[in-house]
């Protein structure tokens, strides 16, 4: 959590002393957005003690029995498996969104809210040939936000712009077939058959399981706008599937838009999300003092 809180005050303290913005307005959306968070980690954590206060021989059996769960099958307690958003929604002050049709086409939509983490994994491949995670683009782009078009059919059929004044645009062709390849996906965690098999690991071996997740940033200048979703990481994260035909979109002009703040939260997104809107979201922020 406090990571989180860290970053979402970091970007706006730098804002507000860079671009021609209200300071007071910007810093008391840190309070608004952050207070749930932590308190629904003090509730869980108040529970919790509750719980091992009133029932102690209940908490040590449930403990025993999670810590073998764990370690006959690990990948159960992966945190996207089994709490994918906690700590992660924000409540954000509502921004002009399109219809709520707008947010589902047939039976393509959406799997988060605005207000959720943005995708951060994935393999984006640059025109170039170079290739860049989603994270990438929104550490390069800075201060500014990110918005991200997404179509299967060619990017220069999309109607929505390649410049947006206090933000990164980019093109991101889905795959409409399924990708060569399944996408590789690291556990950090060995697999072990019992608790105690974690006294045995070498260091070589823990040093090999760091080497697995580390990630490696890489810097995306400012020409390097379109992409493809070469593993289809983005589209599992955004609508539940690696590809898709369309995607639900009939029409080839549009596209679905997703606006990512600076600290990796989305905060507009739909299909044919007008460019107009964003612009008029975008406005407060973007003017540099």
């Amino acid at each position: 959590m406090g990571l989180q809180d860290a970053h979402n005050l970091a970007w706006k303290l730098a804002t507000a002393l860079t671009h021609n913005v209200h300071p007071r307005a910007l810093l008391a959306s840190y309070e608004s957005e952050r207070q749930p968070v932590a308190q629904a980690i003090v509730k869980n954590t108040s529970r919790a003690t509750d719980y091992a206060v009133r029932w102690p021989w209940l908490v040590r059996l449930l403990g025993s029995l999670v810590v073998r769960i764990a370690a006959w099958v690990p990948n159960l307690f992966r945190s996207g498996k089994l709490t994918p958003n906690v700590g992660l929604d924000l409540v954000l002050p509502r921004v002009p969104q399109p219809a709520e049709a707008a947010v589902q086409a047939g039976n393509v939509k959406l799997r988060y809210p605005v207000g959720h983490r943005a995708p951060t994994r994935g393999r984006l491949l640059g025109a170039d040939g170079k290739t860049a995670a989603p994270l990438d683009l929104y550490v390069s782009a800075g201060l500014q936000h990110t918005v991200l078009v997404l179509t299967p059919h060619d990017l220069a059929d999309a109607a929505f712009p390649a410049f947006i004044e206090g933000a990164r645009v980019h093109h991101i062709q889905l795959r409409s077939t399924a990708p060569g390849t399944p996408p590789i996906k690291h556990d950090a965690r060995p697999f072990l058959r019992k608790p105690t098999d974690a006294l045995s690991i070498s260091t070589e071996e823990v040093q090999g399981l760091v080497d697995a997740v580390q990630l490696d940033r890489v810097a995306v200048p400012e020409t390097a706008n379109k992409w493809v979703d070469n593993d289809g990481v983005i589209a599992e994260f955004l609508f539940g599937v690696t590809h898709d035909a369309d995607f639900g979109i009939k029409d080839l002009s549009q596209a679905w838009v997703v606006v990512v703040r600076p600290d990796g939260y989305m905060v507009m997104a739909g299909l044919d999300l007008e460019a107009d809107r964003v612009q008029a979201y975008l406005a407060r922020y973007a003017v540099a003092v």
